[in-house]
């Protein structure tokens, strides 16, 4: 017996080798009863050789080793006889495979073998008919096989697609004469067509093939999964177009889908590929089904951990911390089992009801929570029947396809859970809102709901559940955090349960989400009445009003209200309860870490790492920046920032409560209860004048404004009293800029001055030697007052004012009330009421604080300015320079806005006269502050005026033409003492202007690796009609359209002072945690521990250095050359390069000086 590694030699017939080939058509022929073949007459050898015409253009040699490693070649039973003239026996070539049947293992030339016995393999789900000799894995192949394979594998594509026709034609006749015999083969020789594709990465050649195969029902076999997925796969890994990678991505999803529906597992899919191709697939599942990962990733070589190559953060991830056996820092156990079980209980219900702190009742509001009880169950079985019936009589035809994915929707969800999603946003919506805002946020709770439900469905909660409460191992063992960060642990935990990202699936797009809250609400506003005086009036009005579009007319705005008489009944019922989802909620445990675009923060529900979401291709090449680790750095800050554990100050909310439920204080921001402006919510009455009206309107806007303020309040305070003896986390996100905000948008840090004085650090320091000292310079920070004065004056400010601020501790509405005079007033009070504690410890060194203490940057965007420019006049004025004193740029402005004003005045300008002794730095604060983030001369100029009205003797029919001369004026200081910070922006701006002119987007990467694009487009209309009505005109952006040229270029250099000044914070954090200090941050303006302030300033400086020494606007100018250059036209491409070219210079300041500066952050 020989044995050759190819199926046969394609050469054109040889003399030394005659082959021929035969079917075997029968069942109980034997190989010897046809050797008398060979004699064929002329005739039958001359239509032979037509049928192989094709196959004489081969190359000499097609050996099946070029095949793909997956090449699948099944058919049904027959016969490849080969004469030799050195042998007169004729011979069978047969072809071996391996175990499973999957891969070509040799060619065996052998005698005629006996007929081989028919095996099914019941494992494999493949072909039931198989020619299959168990005992030797021989399998025997086709005629149109051979030469189809043989064809395909020598390029020669217009003979395959010619047997593969003729083949499916024979197919279709033989399906419509029942025979089933040969449709059991049919996939065998579709697998090949499929295959010789997949290689070729074209996806639409094989979709042509899948429909042909669905034409004449042949259905998909395992074999066929496993090529259709590593097509996919490597599609996904080869595509640089994110359009291609999202039409790549719904196919695949199609592809599991109806995998899992024809009774294949994926395990036993990718059963039939190499390991290297196998991880592909997995990492393609994981973006697509994750739920089919569960438990295949057991035994496959570990995903490589991926170490960030950034100068910024060498040091992050060659040692991770350093504070393993810190006395000071003894491990935490943050969340008892309790409040764990807690938090995965609300986010499986999804809702979640807070107490209202207004607990006081009376006839009134008893009768009026009765009678809004009984109107919600009555429009609860009015929507029951509505969604019952469209559910009923979904298989209309849709418009469109959002509107298709809004039926299926309706069957994703149980009807009773679908209308409580509806009265649950409504509860949320009872007073005026826009119709868009109203039908989005029902359509993000029916998309995190439907996505929940599909995490139960498959098993996939249970299992990241596992993974958490091992993750959370991670904060009670020091030696943990010493070898892991909190991303790197929770991938070790994946790998040893063998899968990874069970939550990938995030957000759907903004149009479903609207399309789908929009069906939803036409439902509510045709279903949802109220009966009176026996009449059934609508309880929801859909109208427009017009709004101004600054100087380019109106535009029409669609509002939803909601009926005047049960907003009465809901005021007077004063609801004990208000319904939150849990995506909008502080965490009762840590958060995840951050692994990708969709994977962090909650535990079970999706959130976007991006918060305002409005680009897919930002998603698309974040996603790609995270999966080659340039975006690693981003993803650990998040993380450290999300796990800093939180706790209710209840000193400071049992005052705000005792002051809000007595009516309120507008002195210390705490807006009067609706009962002391109810009269002014009366109609006028007849007969009264136009200026009556004008005063009533003026009243009715304000009553609203307090309104609003009023609830705004409640609803903290409630929430604050629902934590009140927990911890809480704050999951935390990034805007399209990297700028970093949390996610609870009622409550959180990064409030106002009420929300910031409720909330402590959960983890208390001692104060140590210099914490005392900082907790006074906090408080004088608070006051408003000694800005301009040093460290020791501050400090020596409270000395002197320690009976007041005791006083303040003591008795805060019954002394002399020193801390409401503060500009900061309730933060003011949090830190008296700890110094008082301080003060009256026996070891104030000793005295566990938890109190944050606030380090604030002096003007930070214009530092940042200064330092790219190395502007060293504009740093002296911000503070990068070592003084004795602080500098005040906004004092400095000033005195230089009044020297310009006082040689206007001496020119005779009257205006400049009439500001004599009214420009102060109260009034150029503000806009001087927003200039370097992008204000306007006119929207300084609206700043600028509001301040001057307020001033009691200026006279207000001057204020328009002041505020226009001195909004110029300022602007003109700032560009005199900051040239090169205003010759940087100015080049910002014609760098964003050349490419948004080129039709493409500025596009650039942060210093920490996140790709940014600016969603500044052209909007296009349009109308979304339901039940044959308009309902709404809506606005999207367009990422197909042309960018907004303006928006552009003056957006362009306040969003990257704002991504550097984020870069810097993140920094900050990296490295606080790495040294084990607690950091959290409201962008430029840092909290810490009393204790920890040194070395926080210490990082806080040297990261800021650290940051500007790289070549940052060099930087960019790559980035940009690599996300948009690349992509315009050659003429564009010029133009850009020249403005590239000319980088403005920088100046002689030494960035290390910063290092030095006490009043930097301070």
């Amino acid at each position: 017996m020989r044995e050759f590694y190819c199926l046969f030699r394609c050469s054109r017939y040889a003399s030394t080798t005659t082959r021929t080939l035969h079917t075997n058509h029968g069942h109980g022929q034997s190989a010897s009863s046809k050797t008398g073949a060979s004699n064929r007459t002329a005739n039958d050898t001359q239509k032979k050789r037509s049928v192989l015409k094709p196959m004489r253009q081969l190359k000499p040699l097609a050996y099946f080793r070029r095949l793909p490693p997956r090449t699948l070649i099944r058919s049904k039973t027959v016969k490849l006889m080969s004469s030799d003239k050195s042998n007169s026996t004729p011979q069978e070539i047969v072809c071996e495979y391996d175990d499973v049947g999957v891969r070509l293992q040799r060619v065996t030339v052998a005698p005629t073998l006996a007929k081989p016995s028919t095996v099914t393999d019941p494992g494999s789900r493949l072909d039931e008919a198989v020619s299959v000799n168990r005992s030797t894995n021989i399998v025997k192949v086709s005629v149109l096989e051979v030469l189809l394979v043989s064809a395909l594998n020598s390029n020669l594509l217009p003979a395959a697609e010619l047997m593969f026709e003729k083949y499916i034609a024979n197919v279709r006749e033989q399906l419509n004469d029942n025979n089933g015999n040969e449709k059991h083969n049919s996939i065998v020789i579709c697998n090949h067509m499929l295959e010789y594709w997949a290689t070729r990465n074209d996806l639409v050649k094989i979709g042509e093939i899948l429909g042909t195969m669905k034409s004449v029902k042949i259905s998909l076999n395992r074999s066929s999964y496993a090529i259709l997925l590593t097509a996919g796969s490597k599609y996904l890994e080869l595509s640089s177009l994110n359009s291609k990678k999202l039409i790549a991505y719904e196919s695949m999803k199609k592809c599991l889908r109806q995998m899992v529906d024809d009774g294949y597992r994926l395990s036993e899919v990718i059963d039939l590929v190499d390991e290297k191709t196998k991880l592909s697939i997995l990492n393609l599942v994981e973006k697509v089904n994750n739920s089919l990962l569960l438990g295949l990733r057991k035994g496959l070589p570990p995903t490589p951990l991926i170490i960030p190559n950034s100068i910024l953060t060498a040091e992050i991830y060659s040692i991770k911390s350093d504070n393993s056996n810190s006395s000071d820092n003894p491990p935490q156990t943050y969340s008892s089992h309790d409040f764990i079980n807690e938090q995965l209980r609300v986010e499986r219900s999804c809702s979640i009801d807070i107490k209202s702190i207004l607990t006081e009742t009376d006839d009134l509001m008893l009768h009026s929570r009765h009678l809004y009880d009984s109107l919600q169950e009555s429009w609860r079985r009015d929507l029951i029947g509505a969604v019952t019936d469209i559910r009923d009589h979904s298989r209309q035809f849709p418009k469109c396809v959002e509107e298709a994915k809004a039926y299926s929707v309706m069957h994703m969800l149980e009807v009773d859970e679908l209308v409580e999603v509806m009265l649950d946003t409504f509860r949320s919506n009872v007073s005026d809102v826009p119709v868009g805002l109203f039908a989005f946020n029902l359509g993000v709770q029916v998309c995190y709901r439907v996505l929940l439900r599909k995490k139960v469905a498959t098993g996939a909660d249970s299992h990241t559940e596992t993974i958490y409460r091992q993750y959370l191992e991670y904060f009670s063992d020091r030696g943990l955090q010493s070898r892991y960060l909190p991303r790197e642990f929770w991938r070790v935990l994946e790998r040893e349960a063998g899968y990874r990202n069970l939550d990938t699936e995030g957000q759907w797009p903004s149009s479903t989400i609207i399309y789908v809250g929009h069906k939803l609400l036409h439902l509510m506003i045709d279903k949802m009445h109220l009966l009176i005086d026996g009449r059934k009036m609508p309880l929801l009005y859909h109208f427009y009003i017009s709004a101004s579009t600054f100087g380019k007319g109106f535009k029409k705005r669609g509002i939803l209200k909601v009926h005047p008489l049960l907003q009465r009944i809901i005021r007077n019922a004063n609801l004990s309860y208000f319904p939150y989802t849990p995506w909008i909620l502080p965490m009762l445990s840590p958060p995840t870490p951050w692994r990708g675009v969709f994977t962090g923060g909650y535990i079970l529900h999706p959130l976007s790492l991006i918060r305002q979401d409005t680009l897919e291709l930002q998603t698309s090449s974040v996603d790609e920046a995270i999966g080659s680790g340039g975006m690693l750095p981003m993803l650990d800050s998040l993380t450290q920032l999300s796990v800093i554990p939180w706790k209710i100050n209840q000193d400071i909310l049992d005052i705000l409560i005792g002051v809000f439920t007595s009516g309120g204080d507008l002195k210390l921001d705490i807006p009067l209860s609706p009962a002391h402006f109810k009269p002014s919510m009366e109609k006028i009455p007849l007969g009264k004048t136009s200026s009556d009206y004008a005063v009533r309107l003026k009243q009715k806007q304000e009553a609203q404004e307090m309104l609003g303020l009023y609830k705004d309040l409640l609803y903290r305070l409630s929430l604050a009293n629902h934590y009140r003896s927990r911890t809480v986390w704050f999951p935390q996100t990034v805007d399209f800029r990297g700028r970093v905000y949390p996610t609870p948008p009622h409550f959180n840090h990064q409030g106002h001055d009420i929300a910031r004085s409720m909330l402590l650090f959960a983890e208390g320091k001692p104060l140590g030697r210099n914490g005392l000292d900082w907790m006074k310079v906090h408080l004088c920070n608070l006051t408003g007052k000694f800005k301009k004065n040093s460290i020791r004056e501050r400090i020596d400010f409270i000395n002197n004012s320690m009976d007041d601020v005791i006083d303040s501790a003591d008795r805060p509405f019954d002394g002399r009330r020193w801390w409401q005079s503060a500009e900061d007033s309730w933060q003011a009070l949090a830190c008296c009421l700890e110094l008082a504690k301080i003060v009256r410890s026996p070891n104030p060194t000793e005295f566990v604080s938890n109190l944050p203490v606030h380090q604030d940057g002096s003007c930070n965007g214009l530092q940042h300015y200064a330092a790219l420019g190395r502007d060293f006049k504009g740093a002296v004025g911000v503070n990068m320079v070592p003084r004795d004193r602080p500098q005040d740029i906004y004092q400095e402005v000033t005195s230089h806005v009044e020297k310009l004003r006082e040689a206007d005045a001496a020119d005779g300008k009257e205006i400049a006269r009439v500001l004599e002794g009214y420009i102060t730095r109260k009034v150029v604060k503000q806009t001087v502050m927003t200039t370097v983030y992008g204000v306007t001369r006119f929207g300084g100029k609206l700043q600028i005026e509001r301040q001057l009205s307020n001033l009691p003797t200026f006279p207000r029919e001057r204020c328009h033409d002041a505020s226009l001369y001195l909004v110029g004026r300022v602007f003109d200081s700032i560009y005199i003492m900051f040239n090169r910070s205003a010759f940087i922006r100015d080049w910002f701006k014609d760098l964003a202007s050349r490419v948004a002119a080129s039709g493409i987007p500025m596009q650039w990467i942060t210093p920490l690796g996140m790709p940014v694009t600016q969603p500044y487009f052209n909007q296009e209309s349009v109308y979304t009609q339901y039940f044959q009505r308009d309902f709404q005109k809506f606005h999207f952006q367009d990422i197909k359209g042309s960018p907004n040229r303006r928006k552009q270029a003056t957006a362009f250099p306040p969003n990257y002072i704002h991504c550097l000044d984020s870069c810097h914070m993140m920094l900050t954090a990296l490295y606080c945690q790495r040294r084990g200090i607690t950091f959290a941050s409201v962008h430029d303006c840092f909290w810490t521990h009393a204790t920890s302030v040194d070395a926080m300033n210490r990082v806080c400086r040297e990261q800021f250095v650290r940051l500007h020494e790289q070549p940052l606007i060099e930087q960019l100018a790559q980035s940009v050359i690599k996300l948009s250059v690349r992509q315009m036209k050659p003429a564009d491409q010029v133009l850009v390069q020249q403005v590239i070219k000319y980088i403005p210079q920088q100046g002689d300041f030494q960035l290390e000086q910063v290092l030095d500066s006490v009043y930097f952050f301070c």
